[in-house]
Parts: structure tokens; sequence; C-alpha cells
């Protein structure tokens, strides 16, 4: 411990999450990226599956380097996966030039902000 009151470690807490949450504002994506639907689990109860009222909807993105390896991660919240939510939040967040994707039908709206897609599907599991 560095001998600090709670409330003046609370305070720390909060001003660094702040300037984390500026940071990566000042970030956007850029040429090659893999994006990906994905759920955050809420509360317990409710009705299992994508379309619980338990889960948030949210886009996990990656950023790949000049070697072709994971360089930047994102994840936004998402008001679901349409195509017009998806469009928005490529307008906002991504300046890339091709987006690979597990073949999701509301990806194919990163063509719609000027990116070319590519549906990657995989096999059945």
């Amino acid at each position: 411990t560095i001998g600090s009151s709670y409330p003046t470690a609370w305070k720390i807490k909060l001003n660094l999450m702040h300037a984390m949450l500026e940071l990566d504002g000042q970030y956007h994506l850029q040429g090659t990226i893999h994006v990906d639907d994905a759920y955050l689990a809420g509360a317990h109860g409710g009705k299992a599956g994508f379309g619980s009222e338990n889960k948030v909807p949210f886009v996990a993105v990656f950023e790949l380097n000049d070697e072709g390896r994971p360089f930047r991660l994102k994840m936004d919240r998402s008001s679901g996966f349409t195509r017009e939510a998806i469009k928005v939040w490529t307008g906002k967040r991504v300046y890339m030039e091709g987006v690979f994707s597990d073949g999701l039908a509301c990806f194919c709206a990163t063509t719609d902000a000027g990116c070319e897609h590519v549906p990657e599907i995989m096999g059945g599991r």
C-alpha cells in the first residue's frame, strides 16, 4: 500500500480510467483488421442464447501490424448486429483496407463505409 486513503485511491483510479478512455479515442484502426461479434453475459436468469435480454452485444476487432500479427484491439458495445449498427460503428471507429470476418451478414455493412469485406466462413463445429 502507498499509505493513501480509500477516497484518494478511488479518485486516482477514476482519473486513470478517464485518461485511458481519452487515449483510446485517439486511435482508429487501420489497414487489415479482423472483426467478430461477441456477447457479454449479464445477470443470471431470463432466456438463454443470442436473443437474451441479459447479454450485451459488442464488436471485437483487432488490427494487424506489417508482419501480419495482432497489434491493436478494440471492443465496442453495439446496439446489435444489424447492417445499420455495423455501418455506423465502422464510420466512427475504423479506417481500413480490408475487413476479415466470419461471414456474419451484418459485417457486409463495412463495404457501405468504403472498405473491402472478406468473409472467412469456417466449417461447422
